[in-house]
């Protein structure tokens, strides 16, 4: 016996003291031997479901279920487990029954050591033609459900075994090949081929197989080329041969053309044989030869790398996937397309390989390297779009044209509760309830049919709230011009929302106040200045001259009051306009008297011109109000602030009132407003520019305007 592997055996014997003397003398008669026992066999069901056992050894005469019962009942469930039937009761009938329900084995006890000897050897031989056959069945199973063609030869040549993929190969009739000799398959050189390769695996045990190729002539009368690889099923008995078939006729035409093709083809060709360590493992391979593209796409000379290893050739070849991936081709049969940085080269290959034969590999490959620096640039600005797109307070989206997603960044998640699992199922559509569905359908109508739209709409997140969006949509279309989709940007305007709100409150509030101002105090002081008019012409009295000039007064800050109410800080459509040149034409309009204006170059900015002509004429009449009419005020460019400047030569302005001044209703002048530079500060505001007041060279006043980015010199 050859059996090294532990044995578990169960024991079934009503006799709990003979089922302890039968464990305590098989264990003691072989010590891979596991005996189980058990004196009640309605048990036996569930320890052969606990257990893995080897065989059942039974009593006959047994309580309730007698031994052959039990071992009926066993065969049901497990028809290979060996069955032996070790009784004291022997008779022809129970041996009749034994036989007929399948039992292995059976046996009467006797008295002495030596029927447990026999019982042990019984046990043994079973487990073993039950593992035999096992194995048997898993080779034959192996051999005939194998991809390759394969046929099992005895020791004398007979065949055993044909798999369909030989009968499918060969054409041949199996049944009429199994228990041939083998040549009836080939011819009297091909066995004589086997035969001495054979022999040759016989002599030498360190090889597994011998390999051999021939010709042979199918059913059909086509010449085919084929390659037998044999091994031996025990080498020291040696029971006989299994040999593996292969058609290599493709693969020699194939073999052929490359030959033809080798130096002609503009991709780097080389064939590798391939080294395998003890376990088979590939672990390095040999060039066997290159073409002058092998040459040219690595840089490497052939004499150089022919005849020797690639980690002989190649520094650093062992570090990379090459030689592992080119060992699974040789060895398994199998092909590879892929790409790979070549370090030891600096350079990428996009690299295809197959086996033309057991052992060998043929890689084609060529040089992508400058393809692969381009991906990778793209690559990076693809990072770097995605980055700045998940940087945006904004929402970026990308719909097709029918409004489902295909693209969008990490504030629409954020801001709208939704996973992006579940916003790559929805419809742009369903973020909006009522009238804002139709505002955003109308949107994407236009942008598809115009190329681009700006919305307003209140998104509506996963927990109901409602936030208001401005939308600007940009078409996308292909090559041919149909439109693909739509691309955007969302950004919230709740604060702003807020503030044209507040806007509103405030331009009503002030609207009722102009009208208030120009209703309610210009009739009554129309009537006063009428009035003192007709006094006028009626007496001479030097109390009617002040009460002129006081009602002029009146008018001027009801004018004053009325352009703050009804413009305050808004500006209209800005336009590109010559500084020095509207400054003199607001200097003419101003009553300037001996005062002298400065205003040379051509400088523009964009503003609204209305409201910088307003700008200009009160920072005029606030200098000759100050200053007076023998002042110089000069007009200039601020290069380094990018703004302009208004300056005049007069005593200039307290630093303690120089915050101050822009305050509606500061003046210090009897005959000011105190509203003409609150004025200019809220035109500032509104273009967006800033406005100081500091000093002159020459000690004059000087207010700078600053934050004018169009302003062009």
């Amino acid at each position: 016996m050859t059996l090294t592997e532990r044995i578990t055996v169960l024991h079934v014997d009503d006799d709990v003291q003979f089922g302890e003397l039968t464990k305590t003398m098989l264990e003691r008669e072989h010590d891979t031997f596991e005996v189980i026992t058990e004196s009640d066999p309605r048990e036996v069901e569930g320890l052969l479901d606990k257990h893995e056992v080897d065989c059942l050894v039974s009593d006959y005469d047994m309580p309730r279920i007698d031994g052959i019962e039990l071992l009926k009942r066993t065969r049901e469930n497990n028809p290979t487990l060996p069955l032996i039937l070790f009784t004291g009761k022997g008779t022809e009938e129970v041996a009749s029954r034994a036989i007929s329900v399948g039992v292995t084995e059976y046996l009467q006890k006797e008295g002495g050591a030596d029927q447990f000897t026999v019982l042990a050897n019984r046990i043994l031989n079973a487990v073993e033609h039950k593992t035999n056959e096992r194995k048997r069945e898993q080779y034959r199973t192996v051999v005939e459900t194998a991809g390759d063609a394969m046929l099992v030869l005895d020791e004398d040549g007979h065949i055993e075994i044909v798999n369909d993929a030989l009968e499918r190969m060969s054409g041949y009739d199996r049944e009429k090949l199994i228990g041939n000799h083998v040549s009836e398959f080939l011819s009297p050189d091909q066995v004589q081929q086997g035969k001495a390769a054979i022999q040759s695996l016989l002599q030498d045990g360190d090889r597994d197989s011998e390999r051999f190729t021939f010709r042979k002539q199918r059913p059909d009368g086509v010449l085919h080329l084929y390659e037998m690889t044999l091994s031996l099923v025990e080498r020291n008995g040696f029971a006989g041969s299994v040999a593996t078939i292969r058609d290599i006729t493709d693969e020699r035409r194939k073999e052929e053309l490359l030959s033809g093709l080798f130096e002609e083809s503009l991709h780097g060709i080389g064939v590798k044989e391939i080294v395998t360590d003890d376990s088979g493992e590939p672990v390095d391979y040999i060039y066997k030869r290159v073409n002058d593209r092998f040459e040219e796409l690595t840089g490497l000379d052939a004499d150089d790398v022919v005849g020797k290893r690639a980690t002989e050739a190649i520094d650093g070849i062992e570090d990379t996937p090459f030689i592992d991936i080119f060992g699974e081709v040789a060895l398994d049969g199998t092909t590879a397309q892929f790409e790979q940085y070549f370090e030891p080269l600096d350079r990428y290959y996009e690299v295809s390989a197959f086996s033309p034969r057991q052992g060998e590999c043929i890689s084609i490959f060529s040089d992508i390297t400058e393809r692969k620096n381009h991906e990778q640039e793209l690559e990076s600005e693809r990072e770097f779009i995605e980055e700045s797109i998940n940087a945006l307070d904004d929402t970026f989206y990308l719909v097709d044209v029918e409004g489902n997603f295909q693209r969008w960044n990490e504030t629409l998640p954020k801001l709208t509760g939704y996973t992006d699992e579940e916003i790559d199922s929805m419809n742009a559509l369903e973020f909006f309830e009522g009238e804002h569905i139709t505002l955003i359908e109308e949107a994407i109508r236009d942008i598809l049919q115009t190329g681009s739209n700006v919305t307003e709409a209140e998104i509506t997140t996963k927990d109901g709230r409602q936030i208001p969006h401005e939308f600007r949509g940009v078409r996308m279309t292909d090559d041919t011009g149909q439109a693909t989709g739509i691309i955007g940007i969302a950004r919230e305007i709740t604060t702003r929302k807020q503030r044209e709100s507040d806007l509103k409150a405030e331009r009503d509030r002030l609207d009722e106040f102009a009208s208030f101002v120009s209703h309610d105090l210009r009739n009554p002081l129309n009537v006063a200045t009428l009035r003192t008019e007709l006094a006028a012409q009626e007496c001479d009295s030097d109390h009617l001259s002040d009460v002129a000039e006081a009602l002029s007064r009146m008018e001027e800050l009801i004018d004053d009051l009325l352009l703050l109410a009804r413009q305050g800080a808004t500006i209209g459509d800005r336009e590109t306009l010559v500084l020095q040149d509207l400054a003199v034409n607001c200097w003419r309009t101003v009553e300037t008297g001996d005062a002298t204006i400065i205003a040379d170059g051509e400088t523009t900015l964009a503003a609204d011109r209305g409201r910088l002509t307003q700008i200009l004429e009160n920072l005029f009449r606030n200098a000759i109000d100050h200053v007076g009419g023998s002042v110089t005020v000069t007009v200039g460019v601020l290069d380094d602030k990018n703004g302009f400047y208004v300056a005049d030569d007069g005593p200039g302005i307290p630093k303690e009132d120089r915050e101050d001044i822009f305050e509606s209703g500061f003046t210090r002048s009897s005959n000011g407003t105190g509203f003409g530079l609150a004025i200019v500060s809220q035109i500032c505001t509104a273009h967006g520019w800033d406005v100081t007041v500091t000093e002159d060279d020459t000690g004059g006043a000087r207010f700078e305007i600053t934050g004018v980015e169009s302003i062009q010199s």
